[in-house]
């Protein structure tokens, strides 16, 4: 960084990715809301502020200490010592806040420029912020992270077309089914659920579980689903689609009752993984990183427009670090 002066940030990084974790491993980081607040919470009682970052692809912690953090982590994840040690990396400083501007632009997605991390990053943050769990170096990286990825996108072609993983997913299903007829989607409120229902809404009968005392409400034409009859829904459809933040199997093969003989696509957009599901000629399972393949060959395409993001990063990065230096000579 051209401008960068010899303040280094405080801030820390620990991450575990799809970029350097197995999806075996990163079930095992993959806490509740709720956990994740107590783990802000028990760090902040040690006197270190923290953002946690958890989505279907990466358990990142932000804090802003060197402190070792590893054994609170461990204490609210089924991550085993020597697992964590060997998937995690740790960045300190200004390889941190750039890992933190990539990451919100969605250059470290596992589909390159894809819209939904950046609002993830927004959540975790405001609930960080909101909780009393962060301080100001944290605050103001979060924010110009957040306000050079919206840059990015406005000048750049980087998400002019979004892709998710929930889109890849879909691709994935119609090139193997060609026509997709009937859906039933396990998980319709959440994020990537609800990414799945806009995109298929009026192509195709829908079928759709939400949570009880969820306040989403199901599209006119989308049959809502009581979640305890969903196994009931599954030989009249062609996509069997999970994505629930649940810690456990939503969906068992074993459970299914088929009598209809049809190809069907079993899209697994959950980690921890929500279906047991085992191949065979007719059922076809794919998870999150089943679409690392079809993802690497849609990157290629959106390379050079990445490039473009680098000096947007830069400069917020500097403006960073201007501030930080006013803020310790003040």
């Amino acid at each position: 960084m051209s401008n960068i002066n010899n303040s280094e940030p405080s801030i820390q990084l620990m991450s575990v990715s799809h970029e350097t974790a197995p999806i075996e491993i990163r079930r095992k980081l993959a806490l509740t809301r709720e956990n994740q607040r107590r783990l802000s919470e028990t760090l902040f009682n040690r006197g270190i502020c923290s953002v946690v970052l958890c989505t279907c692809n990466r358990f990142e912690v932000y804090t802003s200490s060197a402190a070792d953090i590893s054994g609170e982590i461990l204490a609210f994840s089924a991550c085993g010592e020597d697992e964590l040690k060997r998937y995690s990396e740790i960045k300190c400083g200004y390889n941190a806040l750039r890992h933190l501007f990539e990451t919100a632009a969605g250059l470290r997605s596992m589909v390159l420029g894809e819209d939904q991390i950046l609002g993830q990053i927004k959540t975790a943050a405001e609930t960080a912020r909101e909780g009393g769990f962060t301080d100001a170096e944290l605050n103001t990286a979060f924010r110009l992270a957040v306000t050079s990825a919206k840059r990015i996108k406005t000048d750049t072609l980087l998400s002019k077309t979004p892709v998710s993983v929930a889109g890849t997913g879909l691709k994935a299903a119609r090139s193997i089914l060609g026509k997709i007829e009937s859906v039933l989607i396990i998980g319709a409120g959440g994020g990537i659920g609800s990414i799945i229902l806009k995109d298929l809404i009026n192509t195709c009968s829908i079928s759709a579980t939400v949570r009880k005392n969820g306040s989403t409400e199901l599209p006119d034409g989308v049959t809502s689903v009581d979640y305890e009859k969903r196994y009931d829904y599954i030989d009249g459809a062609d996509l069997i689609v999970s994505a629930t933040s649940a810690p456990h199997i939503v969906l068992s093969g074993e459970k299914m009752n088929l009598k209809t003989k049809k190809k069907r696509v079993f899209l697994d957009l959950a980690v921890p993984p929500d279906m047991d599901i085992e191949e065979s000629e007719d059922s076809v399972y794919i998870n999150i990183d089943g679409l690392k393949e079809i993802a690497v060959q849609n990157n290629k395409k959106r390379i050079s427009e990445a490039k473009k993001a680098e000096p947007i990063i830069e400069r917020y990065m500097n403006e960073y670090s201007t501030w930080l230096e006013k803020r310790r000579i003040m």
